[in-house]
């Protein structure tokens, strides 16, 4: 073969160690045959090792990406539930996500007299007191600060299982499950008392607050709608009585005006 080449040729032949590559050159101007020989085996063998770490490299970095991607996503997610259910100043559930959650309970706690007390649903509509005032006084940064202080006063005071929300402006709403109007009301005392007791210090200033607030304990027939306004008028009561004060909500069904 290599009195055929006059130029350049490449041929390959098999051997005990496998298939080798050759590369012929005729090197005219001193009439000799350049031949370069290499293995196959060699040459694959280092672009195995190659491939192997290049391949191990993408799969890591694949998973490192995958594993911030994931990461993210479940943040933006979580956010998304967070804004969804989260009043966004006080960081306690929006109504809507109260509302949910009552209409559970409601569908859980039997709506009939002689029920267990484990299944009594009660409710505490609460109210900050002269909130206009303090607003007018002290400028609407410090009202801020006061509906969130009350948040955190009230959320202290109540118990692990009741659920706090902020139902609109300075008014909130909680759901005790397994509580009856009496427990409830002592409940809501607890918690008149300790926001009276709890004022807000800012900038070296103590803004006093109260609250009122209205009790009731759920009756038979009732639906949500109608404890609510029942509860509700009953925080009315509590304001037109003087502030500061309780009120339990009356026995007979709430009527709308």
């Amino acid at each position: 073969r290599l009195a055929e080449v006059s130029g350049r040729t490449a041929l390959a032949y098999e051997a005990a160690e496998g298939e080798t590559l050759v590369d012929v050159r005729f090197i005219e101007e001193l009439g000799w045959y350049l031949v370069v020989e290499q293995r196959v085996a060699s040459v694959l063998g280092a672009v195995s090792r190659t491939f192997a770490l290049n391949l191990a490299a993408s799969v890591v970095i694949a998973a490192v990406f995958l594993g911030i991607a994931h990461r993210v996503l479940f943040l933006y997610q979580r956010d998304l539930e967070r804004s969804a259910t989260t009043d966004p100043l006080t960081g306690t559930l929006n109504r809507a996500a109260f509302e949910t959650i009552a209409h559970r309970a409601f569908e859980r706690t039997p709506s009939r007299r002689g029920a267990r007390r484990g299944d009594a649903l009660s409710m505490l509509f609460i109210d900050i007191d002269h909130f206009k005032r303090i607003n007018d006084t002290h400028g609407h940064v410090v009202g801020d600060a006061v509906i969130r202080h009350c948040a955190r006063t009230l959320a202290e005071a109540l118990r692990d299982g009741d659920v706090l929300c902020r139902w609109g402006g300075e008014e909130f709403c909680v759901l005790l499950e397994g509580c009856t109007a009496s427990e409830a009301e002592t409940a809501g005392a607890h918690v008149r008392a300790a926001v009276e007791a709890a004022p807000l210090h800012h900038d070296g200033t103590a803004v006093p607050m109260t609250v009122s607030i209205g009790v009731g304990e759920r009756r038979t027939g009732e639906t949500l709608d109608d404890f609510l306004g029942r509860v509700d008028r009953a925080l009315y009561a509590a304001k037109e009585a003087g502030r500061n004060r309780v009120q339990l909500a009356s026995e007979g069904a709430f009527v709308r005006e």
